[in-house]
């Protein structure tokens, strides 16, 4: 998956009264205008089901679903469906969820009955267009109970339903721990370095040379870090991701991780197409990226 992009938040959180935001069709132009193509849309299950119904979806939310689809094909912009909450599971606030993902079976049914509903109704676009990112940052293990078992036999029954249901799907499982393993055995030398980057991602190379595609489905760099410091940062992020040649999307495409939005004393932002953007941090993502 070497494909670039953002993440966009229209259809992140739920709270009371809060409706799925509409296809921001300006952002998605800056994306395709500035030379990206990828755009992970992080879901909250709740925007379309009502209580604990999880197998009854509101069609009118999942017909907005259906213009952020159309809106990105028409852009050449791959869509990753991702479910940033799931039925009995969400990486922030894990305890408010009524249902256990890893334990109850109400909870793995409806998880299961949204991806199967997903593949039938998205059945027949075509791969390049549309992936499904099942579930956003599994836990570490141990965590309430969590054990990679549990966790492996929950993907693996949706898997093989959203197989049956849509063969050719694309489908993306995020690494364990909120999608990342800890470097304990590196924690003596009080700095990171390019080198200690590569180290930290030898897990997924090994599972890339498996064949097994890897992407970067988010990262970022807050901006409470020094301008200078993050851009460092970012350089050598980015400079480790192409050589492995890995696609990625920001977290976020605006806000305190964007390329439009973050507060960085010193960053260099620029009018384009209607957005003050940092260009500095634009001109990294675009240069890092690696032609398919």
């Amino acid at each position: 998956m070497r494909r670039y992009g953002f993440n966009l938040q229209w259809m992140f959180w739920k709270d009371p009264g809060v409706k799925p935001a509409p296809a921001d069709e300006r952002v998605l132009d800056a994306i395709a205008a500035w030379g990206f193509d990828f755009v992970r849309l992080p879901c909250d299950y709740r925007f379309w089901t009502d209580g604990l119904d999880y197998a009854h979806p509101d069609e009118r939310v999942l017909e907005v679903l259906d213009t952020y689809l159309d809106a990105c094909r028409e852009r050449g912009l791959h869509l990753s469906l991702n479910l940033h909450r799931a039925p009995g599971y969400v990486i922030t606030g894990w305890e408010s969820e009524h249902h256990n993902l890893l334990a109850d079976r109400e909870a793995q049914d409806g998880f299961a009955a949204v991806w199967t509903g997903f593949a039938r109704r998205y059945r027949g676009v075509p791969g390049d267009e549309l992936s499904f990112d099942l579930v956003n940052e599994p836990p570490s293990v141990g965590e309430r109970g969590f054990t990679r078992a549990a966790h492996e036999t929950v993907i693996r029954r949706v898997v093989a339903e959203v197989r049956r249901a849509d063969p050719d799907r694309p489908i993306v499982i995020d690494g364990l721990g909120g999608g990342h393993l800890a470097m304990p055995e590196l924690a003596d030398l009080g700095h990171w370095d390019r080198a200690a980057l590569r180290e930290f991602y030898a897990p997924w190379r090994e599972v890339a040379a498996q064949g097994v595609p890897v992407h970067v489905g988010e990262f970022g760099c807050y901006d409470h870090t020094p301008n200078d410091v993050a851009l460092r940062w970012l350089s050598d992020v980015l400079g480790v991701f192409a050589s492995f040649g890995w696609g990625y999307a920001l977290w976020e495409f605006q806000g305190p991780f964007g390329v439009i939005g973050h507060r960085r004393p010193g960053a260099r932002f620029e009018q384009l197409d209607g957005f003050p953007v940092d260009r500095d941090l634009l001109e990294l993502l675009q240069a890092h990226r690696v032609s398919p």
